[in-house]
C-alpha cells in the first residue's frame, strides 16, 4: 500500500501569487504592466498636446494610429523593458517658427521643460525644431518647415516584455 501526502503550501502560495498580481497589475516575473500602460497614456496625452496645437493639420490616421511598442533598456537590462512610440506627418503650417513656439508654449503650460532651434538649410529653408527635456516624461519632437509638420513621441521606458504588447 502506498500512501501519498499532499503538501498544501504549494497550491496555496500559487494561488496568492497569483491574487497578488492581478490586484497589483504585477507580471508574475515582477514586472509592472501598470507602469507600462501609465507610461503609454502620458505619451499620448503629450502627442495629443501638439496634435491640438492650431496651425497644422494632421490626417485622422495620425490622430487615431497606435503606437508601436518597441524594446527598451530597463534595470540594467538592455531587452527589459517597453516603450511606445508615434510618428506622424502633418500639414506645413503657414508660419513654421509660430508654429513651434506655440507648441513649446504648450509644452512648457504643461509642465514640459523644452528646448527650441531651428537649422538654415539654404536653399531647403529653416527647419524649426522644440524638444522635451524630461528623462521622466515622454520624450517628444516636432518639427515644421515650408513643405512638412512632424511629431515624434516615445513614451519612458518600463519593465516588461514586449511580446506582451505587440
Amino acid at each position: 500500500m502506498v500512501t501519498r501526502t499532499w503538501n498544501l503550501r504549494m497550491p496555496l502560495t500559487a494561488i496568492l501569487i497569483a491574487a497578488v498580481t492581478a490586484l497589483c497589475g504585477c507580471s508574475a516575473t515582477g514586472e509592472d504592466t501598470m507602469d507600462v500602460q501609465k507610461n503609454r497614456q502620458d505619451a499620448e496625452a503629450a502627442r495629443n498636446l501638439v496634435l491640438d496645437v492650431a496651425g497644422s493639420e494632421w490626417p485622422s490616421v495620425s490622430r487615431t494610429a497606435k503606437p508601436a511598442p518597441t524594446e527598451c533598456g530597463h534595470a540594467g537590462d538592455p531587452h527589459g523593458g517597453v516603450q511606445f512610440h508615434w510618428d506622424s506627418r502633418g500639414t506645413p503650417p503657414s508660419d513654421p517658427k509660430a508654429w513651434i513656439d506655440a507648441v513649446a508654449a504648450t509644452l512648457r503650460k504643461n509642465d514640459f521643460a523644452v528646448s527650441t532651434r531651428s537649422t538654415d538649410f539654404g536653399k531647403y529653408g529653416v527647419l524649426y525644431q522644440v524638444q522635451t527635456k524630461d528623462s521622466d516624461r515622454p520624450a517628444v519632437s516636432a518639427t515644421a518647415n515650408q513643405q512638412t509638420s512632424s511629431l515624434t513621441v516615445d513614451s519612458v521606458c518600463a519593465g516588461g516584455d514586449l511580446a506582451d504588447y505587440e
